[in-house]
């Protein structure tokens, strides 16, 4: 039985959508047979990794990561994934210093992405510069193109996300503030919407865009089940 540690915190809506991915991801996967797998949470204080993103505290938004990557690997964790984009920018920190494998989600979402072969994407849901770096460097790696909101329209992105989805609320009026991006996108080249927030995907549905919607948590979570089965569950210290 392999020990996922998934560390969240953020928001709770983010948390349970990870938990009903694993479940359903699980019973597709696996049936009525035992899951091979336990996941187990830790959460950060979010709202004091938000404020330090903020101001641009790099050290303490690292710290509150490491700090819950070594609580998850004392408690028995086997593997690590974090549980939002935003906090993937303690990832590195992570690598540096536990010893334990970190399954990425920005490199899982991407490999779908190269994979189906698109490479022209729309990103929403990041939220902080030093986390759409990492989304442009990593697509940069693969010959991807991510284009992201203009500032007025990725500030009402966010605000969607945090005041109404992470509630689990979904208002009309901003459901349709989303569809309408997701069609400009469109027109500008894009062939597929990356969902970087998990709450993203109470608004967009495969249904309601007007470009083939890719979930980064379903992808991430499909990449954490796989390692399990994979038999590179030896594998230490590193993205997978």
């Amino acid at each position: 039985m392999r020990r996922l540690g998934l560390i969240a915190g953020i928001h709770t809506e983010a948390t349970v959508r990870y938990l009903r991915q694993f479940d359903e991801q699980a019973s597709d996967r696996f049936g009525r047979a035992p899951s091979p797998f336990r996941v187990f949470v830790n959460s950060v204080d979010g709202r004091a990794f938000e404020s330090a993103m903020k101001v641009r505290d790099a050290a303490e938004a690292h710290r509150i990561c490491v700090e819950a990557a070594q609580q998850c690997a004392a408690a028995g964790a086997e593997a690590l994934l974090l549980g939002s984009s935003q906090l993937h920018v303690g990832a590195d920190a992570i690598r540096n210093s536990v010893g334990l494998p970190l399954l990425d989600l920005v490199d899982a979402t991407l490999t779908v992405a190269a994979n189906s072969g698109v490479r022209r994407l729309a990103l929403l849901g990041v939220r902080f510069p030093k986390e759409d770096e990492i989304w442009q460097k990593r697509c940069a790696k693969l010959g991807l193109i991510a284009a992201t909101p203009a500032a007025d329209a990725a500030t009402r992105v966010n605000a969607i996300v945090n005041e109404e989805l992470s509630r689990g609320f979904v208002d009309g009026a901003s459901k349709a503030e989303l569809v309408r991006l997701c069609a400009d996108f469109r027109r500008e080249g894009a062939r597929a919407v990356v969902l970087a927030a998990p709450e993203l995907r109470l608004a967009l549905g495969a249904g309601d865009s007007a470009l083939p919607v890719l979930d980064a948590t379903e992808a991430h979570v499909a990449a954490a089940i796989h390692w399990v089965t994979s038999g590179n569950c030896n594998s230490r210290g590193q993205s997978i």
